[in-house]
């Protein structure tokens, strides 16, 4: 009776361990289901799922972007600065300086590439902690941000600009398509690309990566580029929806991140992770903020729950890396 009970408890283990991502959906099906069946008219309708969607689109990408640093152990904490500061840049291009939408998007994009470019150097070049590191820049990213706009811009004049963050293609919102296909494209470029699969040997061993001629400081300095750019998309995405650019759209999103991630399996000390995995951690996320706010819990007791169940996580992780070496 006892050996069948660790056979059920080691086949649990073992589904959790290898299968994260469809773990995290039953488990997000199953929390949907008990909540629309306490608050039928207001969490379990189309309206609310369709609102839950459209609310992680932004920070989902904070998301992609962080899931291939955490892979090769590294973390970005100023990517919610360079979410405003790409969103502050584009919006003072186009309403003070009249400039054309694309070139704006472009110039604003290349100048966040241009701050990852900065956090790669100081982190695989002159080898600063990361956690340091891009704490640091975050500080200057966000200051330059509120000289370049104040508070930030409202009412953007190109229509064009709010249609791609308030239109829908077959009744579904724009921004929840673009974060839809990004998430495929970067979990495709992780699984089956050789470039981005050398991120788990460096978050895994890095020395030994070294001596298997990966170019670790390279591909950091690479992956800290798009991370920056991801965060700009963020920002420019969120001014779409909300036709307004604020300095405060990008407070705690890398730590949301970073939760979304954990939860998902990916490992913060790096080496393991996949980005279905930390997709289905976001979207754990944001159905469980979305059912405190229905059930009127305060913010601050949200992020009581919300830390308390990255704790959670990371303890499960670590008891089914054990588990998995036993």
């Amino acid at each position: 009776m006892e050996k069948t009970k660790q056979r059920k408890r080691g086949s649990i283990f073992q589904f959790v361990i290898e299968k994260r991502a469809l773990a995290l959906l039953i488990l997000i099906l199953v929390f949907c289901l008990a909540f629309s069946l306490v608050f039928p008219d207001t969490f379990g309708t189309l309206g609310n799922f369709s609102g839950i969607l459209l609310n992680m689109s932004a920070e989902g990408l904070i998301v992609v972007a962080i899931v291939p640093l955490l892979i090769v152990g590294e973390i970005d904490l100023s990517l919610g600065a360079v979410m405003v500061l790409g969103s502050i840049l584009c919006g003072r291009l186009m309403i003070l300086d009249d400039m054309n939408m694309w070139l704006a998007i472009l110039i604003s994009l290349g100048v966040s590439v241009l701050c990852g470019l900065i956090n790669g150097i100081i982190v695989a070049k002159i080898n600063v902690v990361s956690f340091i590191a891009t704490l640091a820049t975050s500080m200057i990213y966000l200051g330059i941000a509120v000289m370049l706009a104040g508070t930030g811009w409202t009412d953007f004049p190109d229509p064009l600009f709010r249609t791609l963050g308030q239109g829908k293609i077959l009744n579904i919102q724009l921004p929840v398509i673009y974060i839809i296909v990004i998430f495929i494209i970067m979990s495709l470029l992780i699984s089956r690309t050789r470039y981005f699969r050398q991120c788990y040997y460096i978050g895994g061993n890095a020395k030994a990566a070294e001596l298997s001629a990966i170019n670790t400081g390279k591909t950091k300095i690479v992956l800290y580029m798009i991370a920056s750019g991801m965060a700009c998309i963020s920002g420019i995405i969120s001014a779409m929806r909300f036709n307004s650019a604020l300095t405060s759209i990008g407070a705690g999103v890398e730590m949301r991140a970073v939760t979304a991630a954990v939860i998902g399996g990916v490992c913060f000390t790096g080496g393991a992770g996949t980005m279905a995995g930390a997709a289905m951690g976001a979207l754990f996320v944001a159905c469980l903020n979305n059912a405190l706010t229905i059930a009127s819990i305060s913010q601050n007791m949200q992020n009581v729950i919300t830390g308390v169940v990255l704790i959670l996580a990371i303890v499960l992780d670590v008891v089914l890396a054990k588990k998995k070496a036993e």
